[in-house]
């Protein structure tokens, strides 16, 4: 459902329409222009701003932050701003990726939970312990970064690991 308006979403471009892929990243509002721009969104500058603040809180590494305006066409994440806050994925000229929201807390999960994932996997790395499912610390260190940040952030992530979890136990061993 589109956060403005309540309308279907559809799939992005290059997103398949049925299969077992379907990525969350690929969803868009499809809201009337009329009903978008109603959308009070903050700039760009602004967003960067809340984003540099929140990654100083869990020193994050600048390399994992989005950037704004403009893509790299490395395979990260930007942020782009129309009528509603675009966090977007290009490679090699392609968009692989999109996600659009007026809800400016949302955007900054989609960052901070990318952030805090690549924090994770580092830490995970650095402190592996053999005959451990290498989830176990990833899971924990992700949801314990984003608790600095936000608790509702950390216990949505928490609930998308416990799905993972059912589909995919742990296996240690």
């Amino acid at each position: 459902m589109c956060y403005i308006c309540s309308a279907v979403v559809t799939a992005g471009p290059g997103v398949p329409s049925s299969g077992s892929f379907r990525p969350i990243a690929d969803i868009r509002p499809t809201c009337s222009k009329a009903t978008m721009q109603n959308a009070n969104l903050v700039s760009l500058e602004t967003i960067r701003t809340r984003i540099e603040h929140l990654a100083a809180e869990i020193d994050a590494p600048a390399t994992y932050l989005p950037t704004f305006g403009n893509s790299r066409h490395d395979g990260s994440h930007h942020i782009e701003l129309d009528r509603l806050y675009n966090w977007v994925v290009c490679e090699r000229g392609s968009e692989l990726q999109r996600r659009s929201t007026a809800d400016l807390d949302e955007l900054l999960f989609w960052v901070f939970s990318t952030v805090t994932f690549s924090m994770a996997v580092d830490f995970e790395l650095a402190h592996r312990r053999s005959r451990e499912d290498f989830r176990r610390q990833l899971f924990q260190k992700q949801e314990e970064l984003l608790s600095k940040l936000s608790q509702p952030w950390a216990d949505r992530e928490a609930r998308d690991h416990q799905a993972i979890l059912q589909r995919n136990p742990f296996r240690d061993g």
